[in-house]
């Protein structure tokens, strides 16, 4: 992402000979003891003190790899932001674009400027391709990195993100306000994803978000019922839009809908200290149901809930930090058989 560099690269002597220009230069030896970016208390690593020195950069990660390159140290500095390696990255992702045909990126933090997403963008274009770019980033409320939102930092290059996965070292018990600015992307026209501790399934369902599955999370009973519901082409109207046809009454309950012809998946998710019991305010017309025949339908779903059905007036019990995905659909009555209601060609 040019924000480090691997001790492994073959480039690392050339770079760092160029005085700064590309591994960013440090204050000194002792100048980034005191909350500053400084992965490593007692110093830099043995390695990079021998061939490096032991100032003049700022060390960042230490790992031990696993895997296929089992026990290959691996330590890294910071490089210096919007500097010639901006040119090497790009150069590096044509490369990969024409040997392995790849068609996007995973950003975890980045140094990269604006100027060269859209560098890497047109890279893409003049191949026919289309460049998909995620972008991963930590809390950046805290010392290490100056109090800021993740959102503020990045926002110069949401136009050339697809989908944002910022959940690492964030707090999902946050007021809703806070997942809808700071965590969601919707405000910005981007999808995103949850992370820490799998996230809360059901409070990602407001902002349209899962967690990604393999990192603390498995969506895959989620992803079910969507498929089941039919998500595909559904319109999102979340809980913030004063049109939302769906209300639970509460601040600490919220719900989000997902609006198709003839039935609507309502997302319900709790912030109440306790478990709540309410009724859902439903504007029938604008889901285009006849209440007197409409319901809620829950789908079973693997560590998501049980199966359950509510009446249009139901009240619908809200565990604690926890909700219902509920379907909203009109209940068509079974034919009951009488003498009434017999095929007349048939015989007697």
């Amino acid at each position: 992402t040019t924000r480090e560099l691997t001790c492994n690269a073959p480039e690392l002597y050339p770079f760092w000979s160029l005085n700064g220009e590309i591994i960013c230069a440090s204050p000194g030896k002792d100048g980034l003891r005191d909350g500053a970016w400084n992965y490593n208390g007692s110093g830099p690593d043995p390695w990079l003190v021998e061939r490096l020195g032991d100032s003049g950069y700022i060390h960042a990660w230490r790992e031990i790899i696993g895997g296929q390159y089992q026990g290959l140290l691996d330590l890294a500095v910071l490089t210096t932001p919007e500097s010639r390696l901006d040119n090497f990255y790009l150069e590096g992702l044509a490369f990969l674009l024409r040997e392995t045909g790849i068609d996007g990126v995973y950003i975890d933090d980045t140094a990269l400027n604006r100027n060269a997403f859209q560098r890497a963008h047109r890279i893409y274009e003049r191949a026919g391709r289309r460049f998909l770019a995620d972008d991963h980033s930590w809390s950046h409320f805290n010392k290490f990195a100056g109090q800021t939102p993740s959102a503020y930092c990045y926002l110069q290059h949401f136009p050339y993100f697809h989908r944002l996965w910022y959940g690492e070292a964030f707090d999902y018990n946050s007021a809703p306000g806070f997942w809808l600015v700071e965590i969601s992307g919707i405000p910005f026209g981007l999808m995103g994803e949850m992370l820490e501790g799998g996230g809360n399934k059901w409070r990602g369902m407001l902002f349209g978000m899962t967690g990604r599955l393999g990192f603390g999370g498995d969506p895959q009973s989620t992803w079910q019922l969507w498929d089941a519901f039919g998500m595909q082409g559904a319109e999102m109207i979340g809980f913030w839009d004063p049109s939302c046809p769906v209300r639970t009454g509460r601040d600490d309950v919220l719900a989000t809908v997902y609006r198709q012809r003839g039935r609507s998946l309502v997302a319900v998710a709790s912030w109440a200290p306790g478990p709540v019991e309410l009724k859902l305010a439903v504007d029938w017309k604008a889901l285009g149901l006849d209440p007197a025949r409409a319901s809620f339908r829950a789908p079973a779903a693997a560590n998501l809930q049980p199966a359950m059905e509510f009446g249009s007036e139901s009240p619908i019990p809200i565990p604690a930090g926890r909700g219902w995905l509920l379907i909203a659909e009109e209940v068509v009555p079974s034919p009951v058989a009488s003498p009434n209601n017999q095929n007349p060609n048939l015989k007697k």
